[in-house]
């Protein structure tokens, strides 16, 4: 079975504060870069084609997104430090939920964790580093702009890298 997941990689205005962040607190940070993402990992035997037609049919209407980064929060039972999507929340929440209602996805939704668009700057971090991470990230005033314009589906490999097999771009 293989490791897969849906999500978007924006283009930052300034990716070098986020990229500074997930180089000090962010394991993944060799992996992937920073991303939004729609279905979280999950595992499968379905082919990769059919995860693609299925992801094609629901973004086939979809435009290219201008969303801007908000303030980090914590998830201290995940241990991580998220930074909220804003402007175009509700639209990627749509997105999301499109998504889990095609049968290729339905099975895999945690409906008991809602869904919040996000970056994540820290993984794997005690408590006190999460908000002090906080504290800061949100002091500076990280407001910035980033440019949503494909989706893509990655392959999880067995060293953690990101190996993006499918990627469509949104309408302008």
């Amino acid at each position: 079975m293989q490791l897969r997941s849906v999500l978007m990689f924006p283009k930052l205005d300034d990716s070098k504060t986020i990229s500074d962040y997930r180089t000090r607190y962010d394991d993944l940070v060799e992996h992937i870069r920073p991303h939004v993402q729609l279905v979280f990992p999950f595992e499968s035997e379905m082919s990769d084609q059919r995860i693609g037609n299925a992801v094609a049919k629901v973004i086939e209407r979809v435009r290219q997104m201008k969303a801007v980064l908000g303030d980090a929060y914590t998830i201290p039972s995940a241990r991580t430090v998220e930074v909220e999507v804003l402007l175009v929340k509700q639209e990627i929440i749509d997105l999301h939920d499109a998504l889990y209602k095609e049968p290729e996805f339905a099975k895999f939704l945690n409906k008991q964790i809602p869904y919040r668009p996000h970056v994540t700057i820290a993984r794997n971090v005690t408590d006190s580093e999460a908000k002090q991470i906080v504290k800061k990230y949100n002091a500076e005033g990280n407001r910035q702009e980033m440019i949503i314009d494909s989706v893509s589906i990655e392959r999880i490999l067995e060293n953690g890298d990101s190996d993006e097999f499918f990627n469509h771009e949104l309408g302008s």
